[in-house]
């Protein structure tokens, strides 16, 4: 501070601000530090929950023993018995695979039949046109018989399908 003039000029220049190019700004102000950006974003901070999450099943505090046993892989088991946990995807893939294994074990005897079907009515077929009664009766007893044989071979093939294929739906659930 310059001290008063004595020559009791202007007493009011004391408290005028001395101009900028005269004297250097000397200010010391407490400055935030600078904020300094990253290339990656930061991750938004998960809350804290107020209240522990109960199991919603058994009403036990997360995480819930019962829970943790019914999901718990299964050794020996296909997918570690993943499947279980999705009853209908496990009884769809299971009947799928029992029909279409049973299909494929019971065709070759249902060809057999069939083809033992189709002798039998073609015999009956050379016999019905002739004009002889014993004929007649010969094709009328070829008929009835290619109808029983075509009966009895539906029945054991329906037969070895639903027993081959309820054999692998069972060893599908036990393997899942």
């Amino acid at each position: 501070m310059a001290p008063p003039s004595s020559d009791g000029g202007d007493d009011d220049a004391r408290f005028r601000p001395p101009p900028i190019e005269a004297a250097p700004l000397l200010i010391e102000v407490d400055a935030p530090a600078p904020i300094v950006r990253s290339a990656a974003p930061l991750a938004p901070s998960a809350p804290a929950p107020a209240e522990p999450t109960r199991c919603e099943r058994h009403d036990l505090l997360n995480p819930c023993p019962d829970c943790v046993e019914e999901n718990r892989p299964i050794p020996g088991r296909l997918l570690k018995g993943a499947l279980r946990r999705q009853p209908l995807v496990r009884i769809g893939a299971g009947l799928v695979l029992g029909l279409l294994v049973g299909w494929l074990i019971a065709q070759p005897y249902a060809n057999r039949a069939e083809r033992r079907v189709a002798e039998v009515r073609a015999e009956a077929n050379r016999n019905r046109y002739w004009n002889a009664e014993d004929k007649q009766a010969l094709a009328a007893q070829l008929d009835a018989q290619a109808e029983d044989l075509s009966d009895k071979a539906a029945l054991r093939t329906i037969a070895i399908w639903l027993l081959v294929g309820g054999a692998v739906v069972a060893g599908w659930f036990r393997a899942t």
